[in-house]
């Protein structure tokens, strides 16, 4: 019998697998223990970080792609996951919308979380201060920027704890507004 199982897009997504493949195989105990297990690690990033203001950005200078996260980008639950606040969830309920200076200025996050190759293609940190908005933003200010790998970040399964623990890591050195 054919079972399907959609692409997951956030960290509650992970643990929909779980339920599906426990009922699909007739493991639902086996599933919900698992499933269980894996949230308990996931709650352990809450504990000891300090909460910070963040703004997801997806970024493609070379395609003059410039948007920020909102609510449901899948960034959102990283962030909610490190007991922070996303701050582009807060002002849209869109997963993701144009990257605006006059949104930029009123959210003025702590922290920026960025894809590597995004960062790349905007020239860096120096080259985020040329984007609308960001230029005055506590992130840009002080260089508070999460850069994590194209191919990792939202790519929620086996790796998410490992980007959890990257962010976590990166988290430690900034200084909260």
């Amino acid at each position: 019998f054919p079972v399907t199982i959609g692409l997951a897009e956030s960290i509650a997504d992970i643990f929909a697998k779980y339920e599906i493949l426990g009922r699909a195989f007739g493991k639902e105990t086996q599933a919900t223990q698992a499933g269980d297990e894996l949230r308990k690690k996931f709650e352990k990033f809450k504990a000891n970080v300090q909460s910070y203001r963040i703004a997801f950005l997806y970024l493609r200078g070379t395609n003059a792609i410039y948007l920020l996260g909102g609510k449901g980008s899948g960034a959102d639950s990283l962030i909610e996951a490190l007991g922070s606040v996303d701050v582009g969830a807060e002002n849209s309920s869109q997963p993701f919308s144009p990257l605006s200076a006059e949104v930029m200025r009123a959210i003025n996050p702590d922290v920026l979380l960025l894809m590597k190759g995004g960062l790349e293609s905007v020239g860096g940190i120096k080259g985020l201060a040329s984007l609308p908005g960001l230029a005055n933003t506590i992130a840009v200010k002080r260089k508070q920027v999460i850069v994590i790998d194209d191919q990792e970040l939202l790519d929620f399964g086996p790796r998410t704890l490992d980007v959890l623990a990257q962010m976590k890591k990166q988290l430690g050195s900034f200084h909260a507004a």
